[in-house]
This record gives C-alpha cells, structure tokens and sequence, in this order.
C-alpha cells in the first residue's frame, strides 16, 4: 500500500506543483523627476507569463535568455496592458532586462521614454486577465517620498493615481 501512495504521488506531483490558486502581478515604479521617466519591476508568475505569450502566438524558447526578437513581442505586450497616461501623455516603455527565480516568478524591468507627471496620473494594469480571469495585479508608485498604491481587476483595469504633494 505504501508503494502505491509513493508510485501515485510521484505521478501527480508535476500537475499539483504547476497549479496555483491566485493570479497574481504587481509593479513598483518610481518616477525619476532628473530623467522624467518613469522606472519600473513587473513581478509575475512566469508560466503564467509565457502562457499568455503563447496564446497571443508568440512562444519564448527560454525566457531567462532573449533574442531581440522575443524582446520586442514582450514590450509590445507590457506596452498593451499597462499603460501610464499623464495629461494627454501616454507612456511607452522600453525593455531593461529581466530576472527568472527559481521560486517560479519573474521580474521584468522597464523603463518610460520621457513623461511629464501631473498631480493626476491614469494606469491601465490588464496584463494577463485576458487568459485568466481571476487575474488580479497591483501597483505601487514611488513618488517625492510617498508611496501610492492601486489595485486592479478584470472589472476594474483602469485607475486614477492622485499625487499629494
């Protein structure tokens, strides 16, 4: 009987360890007012991640190692789903490099081209609740000392960030 457990366990282990019960993703982005960019860490799930590369046709052989290629389809990704917008400025971000742990997350770094930040910004943060719906994602924002914080959902993918001075 013991045999049988340990065979069973050994065979359900890879489907028990790729699932997870949450979707969860968060950025901390700090505006950097000598550059006026903006610099931020994505923090994902990275199967998650490559799933939804997947889905949208675009495999990444090895996520750790990028090609300028696979590069430019992530940034067109990140670019899709979050969004930063100042004043009738909208962000475009550049991809920095990125992180692979072996704790299954990923950290993603990019940075904004050139933003003017008003005391009213507008993200956009749907990055990934279009493959799974319980996809939930946080931001926070570094700014002159405080930290402000907005969370996102698929009903909510919009959020208005006020900058107290």
């Amino acid at each position: 009987m013991k045999t049988l457990l340990l065979i069973a366990s050994i065979v359900t282990m890879p489907f028990v360890a790729k699932s997870h019960d949450y979707f969860f993703s968060f950025v901390e982005m700090e505006y950097n007012a000598v550059t006026q960019r903006v610099e931020m860490t994505l923090t994902l799930t990275t199967h998650d991640f490559e799933r939804a590369l997947e889905e949208k046709g675009s495999e990444i052989d090895n996520i750790a190692s990028l090609n300028q290629d696979e590069i430019n389809v992530i940034q067109k990704y990140i670019n899709k789903h979050f969004i930063i917008t100042s004043g009738s400025e909208k962000s475009q971000l550049t991809f920095m490099g990125n992180e692979v742990s072996l704790d299954g997350t990923s950290n993603w770094y990019f940075e904004s081209e050139p933003i003017d930040f008003q005391e009213e910004i507008s993200v956009k943060y749907d990055l990934l609740m279009n493959v799974f719906p319980e996809q939930q994602n946080k931001v926070t924002l570094y700014y002159k000392g405080k930290a402000f914080t907005a969370t996102f959902t698929p009903i909510d993918k919009t959020k208005q960030i006020y900058i107290e001075n």
